[in-house]
């Protein structure tokens, strides 16, 4: 995907709104500027977010070798139905999570 934007007088960029939130360019966020043989890549200091996994619960039946939770120290258990809702609706206010 292609963006047209300019470079306005006092050296800011000038991209739409919708594609700085998409971005994660929210104003005043931090951006670093690479060159490459095709031209100058932006990207946020911290990449959008795009991919959520959620693990409800962290007991297995399984004894898999290769399993991270086989150096895990911690103990097994179930994450709370109100605090699984909580997290889904928060989810759901992050412009770049698709």
């Amino acid at each position: 995907m292609f963006l047209e934007g300019r470079v306005t007088e006092d050296g800011g960029l000038d991209i739409s709104r919708e594609q700085m939130l998409r971005w994660g360019l929210a104003p005043g966020a931090r951006f670093v500027i690479r060159e490459s043989p095709e031209g100058l890549i932006l990207r946020g200091m911290d990449p959008p977010l795009t991919r959520v996994y959620v693990e409800p619960t962290n007991a297995c039946n399984l004894s898999c070798r290769t399993c991270v939770r086989n150096s895990w120290s911690e103990p097994t258990g179930l994450m709370p139905m109100a605090t699984y809702r909580k997290l889904i609706e928060g989810l759901k206010r992050v412009p770049s999570l698709r």
